[in-house]
């Protein structure tokens, strides 16, 4: 078991830059984010206008309906971005995998969304999930969640799912999923990148499971003797799945974060309150609570561009950010 174990933890190295701290601007908006409204995992909620940034290799940025007024974004993907639009429904840019959004589901409303290499999931208000796409671009397996699955929460850890039912347990499925049962009790976030998954319990406790290429140094962390890790005497608010490092905010606001930390995207910036993280390849984003954005780790991640001004919700794909600006 102990072998087995030793092979779960892998995948994440990390990044560092800079802080890319935004000024104080003339005129505080009506709506910022707050600690008890963190960004996380698959949805960062509240409507405005949609700010994105970073690389532009598959035109992610170029296709972006960047200045439209979004209702969420949704997390994840590497090239492409998937918002929801306020009236509830889907848009998919940038060129990758995903296919696009098929007829049957343009206007229809949906209340959450991921977006993963392949594929991507979007919540109706229901909490029926609906799938586009498929585990990988080689393999004609389906990604669709059980039959009649009905979640509060969802994502895509490239080959296989991760959800939150609507009694707060957790579900997976997928190739993917190393036959490894999640773990029990209530849960209130989930979030994942190709090859783990990250869960919040809700009495704050985080776990992590899943296959990974490479050692997590995940220092301070345990095991159990069912392939989970934890992290003991700890509690957390939201947490975020990069594709090579993890983060977690506290209560209090501060940043802790694992990995191998290459370009030093686990050193959030000293003495900063977040009200939201998010991470992406090697680079990390954070909305403090006062609604500016920071940058640290990797700059191809964008932290040049990072928009100036006060938002209210941020998200991270691989290579780019986005993020929903504050009513003014």
């Amino acid at each position: 078991m102990r072998a087995k174990l030793a092979i779960m933890m892998s995948l994440l190295l990390a990044a560092c830059a800079g802080d890319g701290v935004t000024p104080p601007v003339e005129g505080a908006p009506s709506r910022l984010p707050t600690p008890e409204a963190r960004a996380d995992n698959a949805l960062s909620k509240g409507a405005g206008k949609l700010v994105v940034w970073g690389e532009n290799t598959a035109r992610q940025i170029t296709d972006a309906p960047a200045g439209t007024r979004v209702g969420a974004l949704a997390v994840g993907g590497p090239q492409q971005g998937l918002v929801l639009r306020e009236d509830g429904s889907l848009q998919l840019w940038g060129t990758g995998a995903v296919p696009p959004i098929p007829p049957s589901l343009v206007g229809e409303r949906f209340e959450s969304a991921h977006l993963s290499l392949t594929y991507l999931y979007a919540v109706r208000t229901n909490n029926s999930v609906e799938t586009v796409g498929k585990f990988t671009d080689r393999d004609s397996t389906p990604a669709n969640p059980p039959a009649g699955l009905r979640v509060k929460g969802i994502a895509g850890g490239g080959a296989f799912g991760v959800a939150i039912t609507r009694n707060g347990d957790l579900e997976t499925w997928g190739p993917g999923a190393g036959g490894i049962t999640p773990p029990t009790g209530k849960f209130i976030r989930v979030s994942a990148r190709s090859g783990y998954a990250l869960a919040l319990r809700k009495d704050g406790t985080l776990f992590g499971w899943g296959l990974f290429s490479s050692p997590l140094q995940l220092l301070g962390w345990k095991s159990d003797d069912n392939g989970h890790y934890y992290v003991p005497g700890e509690t957390f608010a939201a947490i975020s799945a990069g594709n090579r490092h993890i983060m977690a905010l506290r209560a209090d606001g501060s940043v802790v974060a694992w990995g191998p930390n290459a370009f030093r995207e686990n050193d959030a910036p000293a003495g900063v309150r977040f009200a939201a993280i998010a991470a992406g390849f090697e680079f990390s984003l954070g909305l403090d609570q006062n609604g500016y954005i920071h940058h640290w780790g990797d700059a191809s991640g964008g932290k040049g561009a990072v928009p100036l001004g006060r938002f209210v919700s941020i998200a991270a794909a691989a290579r780019h950010g986005s993020a929903i600006a504050a009513e003014p």
